[in-house]
């Protein structure tokens, strides 16, 4: 992919609002044929570590394919078209602002998207091309880590198994872990990457007096699979400085410490949630994840519980961005458990929120209860201590 000098100029700007799409993007990313086979383009993917590919014919976007679909299909045959597995890409422009791209890569959750002017590719622009602006940013650099970061993060043992690392993720929709050790220490990080190399590794041929396979998998370690030593920071390091982290270590996340001890985890997601906030807009971003795409009817439902959660926190501060990812719990019977867990920007700072239900609207109604109950408690402290200030002065 070409680095033009006009391009690292660009970059020594001061704010992420200077920047536009056309300052950051791959000119000639990776493409793909309509007519190339699905073994090739996974092969691709794998070898350059991309997880989408636009394709094209004659220089004309056709449109993308995604390492995420195929894997949902992997039934197909490897002799498959690529061409009748295309999605339609959002639309992204040269001239378009870093933080409306930032909303769709969040929204779609793409890492990357192709950039088209009259449906002719001119590049690509990604989660990592992000990561170097926030960087170099001013903005950044005077937000902390300790801002930005999801506290409290859920950690796993290292003598827990990989399968129970692997629950974890889903539940969270998270993409690491931090390890821990029997006193709490942080020894290692395990990633989506470290479990997919665990879990989908060749199966030994099976031969008489052998156990293969499943065995192994079950009982296998998190250490013994998971990442040393830990990439880490501290919370008063600078958000610019944890992109720089990422950017140079080609991680996601970075473990958050004091000492040698979690206390919070900062994400490519949390920084892109940061550069989307300073996109001006009338009403928060909103984003539901982990339900089935046709569940419209929940869907609905919990928009309109968090339609009037977030008008009653207005009146206190101006909400920003709320992401919700929604992990379903089947039980005997008919009967679905819903557990709901979400993170709440605004104006100032962030928050946190967890619960489940039997009924998804009772378990959103619970979370942005809490919202409310933690934003209203910080207002009414902060009323108090002015009052006391006034008092003593």
């Amino acid at each position: 992919m070409e680095d033009h000098p006009e391009d690292r100029e660009r970059m020594r700007r001061g704010s992420i609002l200077d920047y536009k799409v056309k300052d950051l993007m791959s000119r000639k990313p990776m493409v793909a044929a309509p007519d190339d086979e699905v073994s090739r383009v996974l092969g691709m993917m794998k070898q350059h570590d991309f997880h989408e590919v636009p394709v094209v014919k004659d220089d004309r976007l056709l449109g993308m394919v995604s390492y995420t679909t195929l894997l949902r299909r992997r039934n197909l045959p490897m002799t498959t078209k690529i061409n009748s597995l295309l999605i339609r890409p959002p639309r992204i422009e040269e001239d378009d602002p870093l933080p409306q791209v930032a909303e769709i890569l969040m929204s779609s959750g793409y890492r990357a998207v192709p950039v088209a002017t009259d449906d002719r590719l001119v590049g690509l622009i990604s989660r990592t091309d992000l990561m170097r602006a926030i960087a170099q940013s001013e903005d950044f650099s005077r937000l902390r880590v300790g801002e930005v970061m999801t506290p409290e993060p859920q950690v796993i043992g290292e003598e827990d198994t990989v399968l129970r690392a692997r629950e974890l993720m889903r539940e969270l929709d998270e993409n690491a872990l931090p390890v821990v050790d029997d006193s709490g220490k942080l020894v290692g990080v395990v990633g989506l990457k470290d479990l997919v190399r665990a879990l989908v590794r060749p199966r030994k041929k099976e031969t008489r007096g052998d156990v293969v396979g499943e065995k192994t998998t079950v009982d296998l370690e998190v250490r013994g699979i998971m990442s040393v030593p830990p990439i880490t920071i501290t919370p008063e390091k600078s958000a610019a400085e944890a992109a720089r982290l990422m950017e140079r270590s080609n991680i996601s996340s970075v473990v958050v410490v004091e000492g040698r001890e979690p206390v919070g985890i900062v994400t490519q997601v949390d920084l892109l949630e940061g550069v989307a906030a300073l996109r001006t807009r009338e009403e928060a971003f909103v984003q539901i994840s982990g339900l089935d795409e046709d569940d419209w009817w929940t869907y609905e439902m919990l928009y309109s519980v968090i339609g009037r959660g977030l008008r009653r926190i207005a009146n206190i501060v101006r909400p920003t961005i709320l992401n919700v990812h929604v992990l379903t719990h089947r039980t005997r019977g008919d009967r679905t458990k819903y557990s709901m867990g979400a993170r709440l920007s605004t104006e100032n700072g962030l928050y946190v929120a967890r619960d489940f239900d039997w009924d998804p609207s009772l378990a959103m109604h619970k979370v942005m209860d809490q919202f409310e109950r933690r934003i209203k408690k910080e207002k009414d402290q902060m009323v108090d201590s002015r009052k006391h200030r006034r008092s003593r002065g």
